[in-house]
């Protein structure tokens, strides 16, 4: 592969995952590119670490990996990243030009964004009134493309009123009504690029019998102190979830804890 097509595939990696491991890396590389070696990813990567880089950073782990993620996250944002992935599978299309323009940020139109591009435009006036909406609609698929879940209604509120848009609390609730919609069918960092609603479709189970599964990367982060396990368990107990997917995350992080052993405080 050409160095050009590995920044290819990292762009993309950091706008439809925001984070991710080289192994996991290397395993989407290698469906379109199936002779590539890990030899020859690791030699890109090496020679990419620690370096300045526009739009994606490679960070070394202590575990003879890397982690390609977006030039502006800290550890801290890269923890959050793979906990809110919590082994969602990432969504990998079949065809490589498509797979490379996420990574230039061209994102397909999400299903709804006429009706809600419709609804925007009624509220300017004027010759320009098309080119405000184009813009307030670009940045709105912004916010849900990189904001974090709940920050998003609340960015979004400050850019209407940049825009100088003000509305009653029906038009409120009918705009974040389709918002939501919107947002249901926009491609998600913290969902590993799939969209709410195909995550949704994929887990035709009762929400009541859901168990979640920690995964081989993130224990081995809570087993070499990379994340705290003792904070992420108590933030657990305070999340309000299914019953059943509570208990099974707290009985796994308490075995975590147990094989990392007591913890001695001066």
């Amino acid at each position: 592969m050409k160095a050009s097509e590995f920044r290819k595939f990292y762009l993309s990696f950091v706008k439809l995952y925001g984070a991710i491991y080289s192994d996991d890396a290397y395993v989407i590389m290698k469906k379109f590119y199936p002779d590539l070696t890990k030899k020859e990813m690791n030699a890109d990567l090496k020679e990419r670490k620690n370096k300045f880089t526009r739009i994606y950073q490679v960070i070394p782990t202590t575990d003879r990996r890397y982690v390609i993620c977006d030039e502006f996250f800290d550890d801290d944002d890269i923890c959050k990243m793979f906990s809110e992935h919590m082994d969602k599978p990432f969504y990998v299309c079949d065809d490589l030009e498509r797979y490379w323009a996420y990574g230039q940020g061209d994102f397909e139109k999400p299903k709804d964004y006429d009706k809600l591009r419709r609804y925007i435009r009624k509220r300017f006036k004027g010759n320009d009134r098309d080119l405000l909406t184009d813009r307030l609609m670009d940045g709105i698929l912004y916010i849900i493309h990189n904001s974090e879940v709940r920050k998003m209604f609340d960015d979004t509120a400050r850019l209407m009123e940049l825009y100088g848009i003000l509305m009653d609390e029906t038009e409120v609730q009918g705009f974040f009504d389709l918002f939501i919609e919107l947002e249901g069918n926009s491609r998600l960092r913290q969902n590993r690029g799939h969209t709410p609603n195909e995550l949704r479709s994929m887990r035709k189970t009762d929400i009541n019998n859901v168990t979640m599964e920690l995964g081989e990367n993130m224990t081995r982060m809570f087993l070499s102190g990379e994340m705290d396990v003792y904070e992420y368990l108590d933030h657990v107990k305070k999340m309000e979830l299914p019953a059943k997917m509570k208990e099974d995350l707290i009985r796994q992080l308490e075995e975590i804890i147990r094989k990392k052993g007591p913890v001695f405080k001066a």
